[in-house]
């Protein structure tokens, strides 16, 4: 009757009827080098690994491009308008160019 309970988890360790049997691990072994090396390897046997790194990596542009279109927004008008004068420049020396009809 007189059993000693392992309060640190282990082999006789018993659960606590508060918590269900799927509660996520504590932060120490969910983020240790171990667990985190062994869940990557298992997703590359798995096949998913590449599916993790392109969401991983689709989530970085999106805040990226985000991240940019807030910077550069003020300065958007500015960039718009130079963007025409450049192409009105390029038309008119194309212009000056045709006139040039002198041989040398």
């Amino acid at each position: 009757m007189n059993k000693k309970i392992n309060l640190r988890g282990g082999a006789n360790s018993l659960p606590s009827p508060s918590t269900p049997p799927s509660s996520p691990k504590p932060t120490s072994a969910r983020n240790s080098p171990r667990s985190t090396s062994s869940g990557l390897a298992q997703m590359h046997k798995d096949g998913t690994l590449k599916d993790f790194v392109n969401d991983i990596l689709g989530q970085i542009g999106l805040y990226f491009g985000i991240f940019f279109l807030i910077i550069t927004m003020p300065a958007m008008p500015v960039i718009f308008y130079l963007s025409i004068l450049y192409n009105v420049i390029l038309l008119t020396w194309e212009k000056f160019k045709a006139l040039d009809h002198y041989k040398q």
